[in-house]
């Protein structure tokens, strides 16, 4: 069926009225139920990410990064969660500068929890852990939780490097070598 006698009416920001016999049916009032509708969906998520009661208690963890040599390049540590590949690039980084061989990096707002980290010297500023033509690490690495990497000691996994932040447990030091 088409309408007749139809009148476009502007009203603002690019919504638009029709009027049909001194009735006027707005867009106005659809796009108020979608935002309504929208709402009522997230109306939870929104509240939970503002910190309400339910939320996750976060913190701020403190890596204190030593055994460095020089202070030539930067350092970096590498914080991994249960479940992310050691091997690939971290969820979550810090970079810092080295001052007498020592370094501390922050990992503000971060969730209590178990986490592994990797933290290196970055001699040359390219934020990568450079390796020799063996694979080896070319150079300074250190690990969370007193791991050494070493023939014998095998692949670093998140078991062996994994280690508590919690409101009592808020500083880790790590050694590179």
């Amino acid at each position: 069926m088409r309408l007749k006698n139809r009148t476009p009416m502007r009203l603002f920001f690019g919504l638009y009225a029709i009027q049909y016999n001194s009735i006027a049916y707005s867009s106005l009032a659809g796009f108020l139920g979608v935002v309504m509708i929208l709402g009522l969906m997230l109306g939870g998520v929104g509240s939970s990410l503002a910190g309400s009661p339910d939320s996750v208690p976060v913190g701020t963890l403190w890596v204190e990064v030593d055994g460095m040599a020089d202070d030539i390049g930067s350092v970096q540590a590498n914080l991994f969660r249960r479940g992310d590949d050691l091997f690939k690039p971290p969820p979550l980084k810090s970079r810092g500068r080295i001052k007498k061989g020592k370094g501390v990096l922050v990992f503000r707002h971060l969730p209590y929890g178990q986490y592994a980290i990797t933290a290196f010297q970055d001699r040359n500023n390219n934020a990568d852990l450079d390796h020799n033509i063996f694979r080896f690490p070319a150079e300074p690495l250190g690990f969370s939780n007193g791991f050494r990497f070493s023939l014998t000691s095998g692949m670093p996994t998140f078991e062996k490097l994994k280690f508590l932040f919690s409101p009592q447990s808020s500083r880790i030091r790590i050694t590179v070598r």
